[in-house]
């Protein structure tokens, strides 16, 4: 009876813990493991782990002192297959050939992980997670939505969040307008399009202590992938806002449970339109429809300033020079037409991607894998991961906060971080509460608190979320998508040039349809409807 009690207070299990939802065949030794508190096993157990690494990283995670924090907590000994730079192709390999780790810490793609979830290369892991993923599902009940994010088109969970949940990071882009110019010209802040149209004719009159050409708005072509001129953060979707477009690169969004094109809408036309008006009013910079952002950023950091408004990322991070920060302010949203509300686009579940902590089939103690990855998503275990040990380069303040220490002489702030944390190359649930409340950024503050109290109050409240295609799916999307939202961009872009809009928008909208807008929006609802179920 004694042996039985034993048994069942530690867990023991063997043969890879099949009650709990693993696909992993043949035998495994029996371990003495814990359901629950720490160690995980009380007899150590190795784990095989493929990961990416930074050049900057250590050669094995095992020298980093929050790994060996890790080991010594959880009595879970990880053997790393550093990729290194090669990640993506020795992933490919293994999964080929069948060489499998037990564990993938990041970067697993959806497209992979429904095409090996489908055969039985990843197991299921909602079973894993229901059973021994406490802070997993602290992370579900705080995040909205954050387990239909996870769980895959056969209703299956494979793998983790990654969580880096930066509150900044819910706007692409915000309105940063030059208040010297404003001040000088006796003008207040302006509140509607009217009224920033008109701002941008005075600036137009402005003329620069030693000379420079006035540019009242300027912006730049991004074109590094994924991200357009109309929606990119240096782009205008901050002035579509105000047409009740919440502009977005995927241009989809949700009216009324229905999924629609933005660039068919209404109000995207009315947008495009109002451009065209500052366009042929020489308020827009020409060179922005082919300069890329370097090339912005060192036009708006120049002195004199020349720039009177742009879309940007954050004021510290745009301008080069502290003069420059300090003659640049945040614009709240506009008015549109007749008092129209804007719609401002807050990013979905921003900062958090799917693909960390894949367990594979190889993986002959699933349970021990399970525990050993929710640790991990611990608030504190996963500012460790992701900055650096407590006491060496994440600074305890003594008042329930922490602060990032500043690199040594000789280092950058990556460097000194790569060096200490898995940082980039792992996985952690740094939640946007964490960052608020614990983590503290204070060159982040303005932006946070601007946001808080200028643009949330609007945000799109069916914004269209980052669904899961099926493989079939995901393979016609991007054929799709690919030509029409280029075929957007390109006749957006010449309508701004043009003024000819109001011309065209039949034809236009006829185009889009022979390029299989329907098929695109058919597809994007039905992913909507199973994300949502």
């Amino acid at each position: 009876m004694s042996l039985v009690i034993a048994l069942v207070l530690c867990g023991t299990v063997s043969g890879g813990g099949q009650r709990a939802g693993s696909s992993a065949t043949g035998s495994a030794p029996a371990v003495s493991f814990n359901a629950t508190g720490f160690p995980i096993v009380n007899q150590q157990v190795t784990l095989r782990i493929l990961t990416p690494n930074s050049a900057a990283n250590p050669p094995d995670f095992n020298d980093l002192l929050i790994m060996q924090k890790v080991e010594a907590k959880t009595n879970v000994r990880i053997d790393w297959v550093m990729a290194g730079a090669g990640f993506n192709e020795k992933k490919a390999l293994m999964l080929a050939t069948g060489d499998l780790p037990d564990i993938i810490n990041r970067s697993v793609t959806a497209a992979e992980l429904i095409r090996y979830g489908g055969n039985g290369t990843f197991i299921p892991m909602q079973n894993l997670i229901d059973q021994y993923g406490v802070n997993t599902k602290k992370l579900f009940s705080e995040i909205s939505g954050l387990r239909a994010f996870l769980t895959a088109p056969d209703g299956n969970i494979y793998g983790v969040p990654r969580v880096n949940a930066a509150p900044w990071t819910a706007a692409n882009g915000i309105g940063i307008i030059n208040k010297t110019w404003l001040d000088s010209l006796g003008r207040p802040m302006p509140t509607t399009v009217e009224e920033f149209h008109q701002t941008l004719l005075a600036f137009r009159s402005i003329n620069p202590a030693g000379g420079g050409r006035v540019i009242p708005l300027s912006f730049a072509k991004y074109s590094t992938g994924g991200a357009t001129t109309l929606a990119d953060v240096t782009g205008f979707s901050y002035l579509m806002a105000s047409f009740g477009v919440p502009l977005n690169t995927e241009y989809m969004d949700v009216v009324n449970g229905r999924v629609v094109n933005i660039a068919t809408t209404d109000g995207f036309k009315e947008g495009i339109r109002y451009l065209s008006r500052l366009f042929a009013d020489g308020l827009i910079d020409p060179e922005g429809f082919t300069m890329g952002r370097n090339q912005l950023n060192a036009k708006i950091s120049q002195t004199p300033f020349t720039v009177g408004y742009l879309q940007g990322w954050d004021i510290p991070d745009e301008f080069s020079t502290p003069e420059a920060v300090d003659n640049y302010v945040f614009m709240p949203l506009l008015r549109g037409p007749n008092g129209r509300t804007p719609v401002f686009y807050e990013v979905p579940l921003y900062g958090i991607t799917r693909g960390s902590g894949v367990i594979t089939s190889a993986c002959r103690h699933p349970e021990v894998a399970m525990r050993w990855i929710d640790n991990i998503l611990d608030t504190i275990t996963s500012i460790e991961v992701c900055e650096g040990p407590i006491d060496v380069r994440v600074m305890d303040m003594k008042n329930g906060t922490f602060d990032i220490a500043p690199p040594p002489p000789g280092k950058n702030a990556t460097q000194w971080k790569d060096e200490n944390a898995l940082g980039g190359s792992g996985f952690f649930a740094i939640t946007a509460h964490t960052f608020e409340h614990v983590l503290r950024f204070p060159t982040t503050d303005n932006k946070v608190a601007f946001m808080n109290s200028n643009l949330f109050r609007y945000s799109d409240k069916e914004a269209f979320p980052p669904v899961y295609y099926t493989a079939e799916e995901a393979d016609e999307v991007a054929l799709l998508r690919t030509d029409i939202i280029s075929f957007i961009e390109r006749r957006a872009s010449e309508w701004i040039m043009n003024g000819r809009i109001d011309a065209e928008w039949d034809a236009y909208m006829r185009e889009l349809e022979s390029m299989g807008n329907s098929k695109l929006l058919s597809i994007n609802q039905a992913a909507y409807n199973r994300f949502i179920r």
